[in-house]
């Protein structure tokens, strides 16, 4: 009877290891230590963390109004909610992508554009300047769809957010200054 068991166990222990997709030991790090890239262009995606208001709100809802950029699966992707954040928001994810930075950007208008950003060795305050590669759910060209997204501290430790929408009447430019939340 006790071999039954030992063989059973080992059964067992075979079909988990087959099972599973990775090391038990990775299953057991902790997923809150974020993952150590070296990118210094991540890291200055990274360093955009936090919750970002407009500097002089005019009206309660400028004065609601937030963009907060949050680390995600450990510090692989960057989270940006846009809006409201007792209403409606849109989201942009950031991951790496070799030596680029993707965006996918979830439109309240229902597309989904996605930019890259290839950044310049040794320009380590340039802009970080996303460019259309393509979008899914874009009824067709010339609907309306984020085509370029610039990210920016200013001098003052600002976020200046420069983003360009594409459509049947041109191109439209929204630039918004933001200052970290207290």
């Amino acid at each position: 009877m006790a071999s039954s068991h030992a063989h059973l166990a080992l059964c067992l222990s075979v079909l988990l290891a087959a099972l599973l997709p990775m090391p038990l030991s990775v299953l057991a790090q902790d997923a809150s230590v974020p993952i150590e890239s070296g990118d210094p262009a991540w890291a200055r995606m990274l360093a955009l963390a936090g919750s970002w208001r407009l500097p002089a709100p005019e009206t309660p809802r400028q004065t609601a109004f937030r963009v907060v950029l949050a680390p995600v699966s450990r510090g692989t992707a960057l989270e940006e909610r846009y809006g409201n954040p007792a209403g409606d928001t849109t989201r942009t994810l950031f991951h790496r992508d070799g030596a680029r930075i993707l965006a996918t950007h979830y439109c309240a208008q229902g597309n989904q554009p996605r930019l890259a950003w290839m950044p310049p060795a040794g320009a380590d305050a340039a802009p970080m300047a996303f460019e259309f590669v393509d979008a899914t759910n874009l009824p067709d060209p010339g609907a309306s769809h984020l085509v370029r997204l610039t990210l920016s501290l200013d001098a003052q430790g600002r976020l200046v957010r420069d983003e360009v929408y594409a459509g049947r009447n041109g191109e439209e430019r929204d630039v918004m200054v933001l200052v970290r939340d207290e």
